[in-house]
């Protein structure tokens, strides 16, 4: 090879790895540290740059360690999203390169110029095609069953290209039927990106999911709104009736007449709870399913403007943080003996448990506790750091901590960490998010 052929394919290579690096980032993101995305070309480099050929063990192996060691220490999402995207992409460039290599190089061989580069850097094009027209929208997101359901899934093409691979003679003549070893590879590939359209179509329908939650939660408190708005004109249109009525009461009717007004609909509580919408209707919401259940909320939020995060994920904190909370007091109430008929601590003064929400936003980063009395055992006491949860109690212990997972994954999407506090019979979830702009 001489100097100009040599910078042409190492041209060609650089192209083929950023087109791949492009279409890969449709699927994860990267840490924002300054060598993440140059490690992830890097490792990207030695999935998409080596040749296989069939029953050769020393590239495959070795190639798909370094790229998932590289990508897992480059990636910004969780380790479960990060190593099932990589087996997808990772086998789907290995099934080609095993493809074109062992079973079409001979031919290719044939041409008047080299077509090592140029075959790499056409499934580099096709695959940032495909991607781009076919990725899911950014910042997408999937619940952890869903990913751990896909893994399993890729682990089906993946087992054929590996058997293919590290299964079959080294001399591609002594394979008894190299066209069926062919039409696998080509199965494989198309059975990955199957799944690449999968995580889009999953993610579009979780999307759906999110919205309609969103939108059922802002009728909720709309209708709400305009519930006490009514009640407050009906107030102030009846205001005449009711001092006349108050002036010809003695004191102690007086007294009740006046509790039983504030405690009307137009009195009994705000609509408004802070600065930002969503967190609005979340709470509106919530608080009335809490007082039909008998809990009493107690918010206390110092949130002045729109936070600066996706509808859907703030509705997401808010709503499965308050669910959590208002299952565990049904839980504490149904378990819990109250000792002498008193009430113990995070409970009313009329017996009612209370879930206390504590909000604030400043300086880019919301801090957000939720507390909620809990039954105390030895196994709930302490803090339970990023990664662990608390042993359930609950009867379905197959989807216990889905609420959970899904807030600890939106927290450490915003660069924010979530802990577990547990002891003296209270629960309390705290987590933090810092801004969009956090580098």
């Amino acid at each position: 090879m001489d100097f100009i052929q040599f910078w042409v394919r190492l041209f060609w290579m650089i192209l083929a790895m950023f087109l791949n690096l492009k279409a890969l980032e449709r699927y994860v993101t990267f840490r924002k540290a300054w060598w993440a995305k140059p490690l992830a070309f890097l490792a990207y480099w030695g999935v998409a740059g080596t040749i296989i050929f069939v029953g050769d063990w020393g590239n495959l192996p070795y190639s798909i360690a370094a790229f998932f060691i590289g990508m897992l220490l480059a990636g910004g999402d969780g380790v479960l999203k990060t190593v099932t995207v990589c087996v997808m992409f990772s086998s789907l460039t290995f099934a080609y390169n095993a493809w074109i290599d062992s079973f079409f190089g001979a031919v290719l061989e044939e041409l008047p110029f080299d077509f090592y580069a140029p075959s790499r850097l056409f499934f580099a094009a096709v695959l940032f095609l495909v991607t781009k027209y076919f990725a899911p929208e950014k910042d997408y997101e999937l619940s952890p069953a869903l990913w751990k359901l896909l893994l399993e899934v890729s682990l089906i093409p993946l087992g054929i290209v590996v058997v293919v691979v590290l299964g079959s003679p080294v001399d591609t003549n002594r394979i008894p039927n190299p066209t069926m070893y062919v039409i696998l590879l080509f199965l494989a590939m198309a059975a990955f990106l199957g799944l690449l359209g999968m995580v889009s179509a999953l993610a579009r329908q979780r999307k759906l999911e999110q919205q309609s939650m969103f939108a059922e939660m802002n009728q909720a408190y709309y209708e709400a709104m305009e519930q006490q708005h009514f009640e407050i004109r009906r107030l102030r249109h009846d205001m005449a009736n009711h001092l006349q009525a108050l002036a010809g009461l003695s004191d102690g009717q007086r007294d009740a007449y006046i509790r039983e007004m504030l405690e009307g609909n137009a009195m009994a509580h705000t609509l408004n709870y802070c600065g930002d919408a969503t967190v609005n209707a979340v709470l509106t919401s919530k608080e009335a399913m809490m007082r039909q259940k008998g809990i009493c909320p107690d918010w206390k939020l110092d949130i002045p403007d729109t936070l600066p995060y996706q509808k859907a994920d703030v509705c997401a904190l808010f709503a499965n943080a308050l669910d959590n909370a208002a299952e565990a007091c049904e839980a504490y109430r149904k378990n819990v003996k109250y000792p002498d008929g008193k009430c113990a601590d995070g409970e009313c003064a009329d017996g009612k448990l209370t879930v206390t929400l504590d909000a604030r936003f400043r300086k880019g980063m919301l801090v957000v506790s939720v507390k909620n009395p809990m039954e105390e055992t030895e196994s709930s006491k302490g803090i339970f750091q990023p990664g662990m949860l608390p042993k359930t109690t609950k009867q379905d212990k197959k989807n216990h901590g889905l609420g959970l997972r899904s807030i600890r994954e939106i927290v450490e999407r915003y660069h924010g960490t979530m802990e577990i506090r547990t002891g003296e019979r209270q629960f309390e979830l705290f987590f933090y998010l810092m801004g969009e702009s956090v580098s």
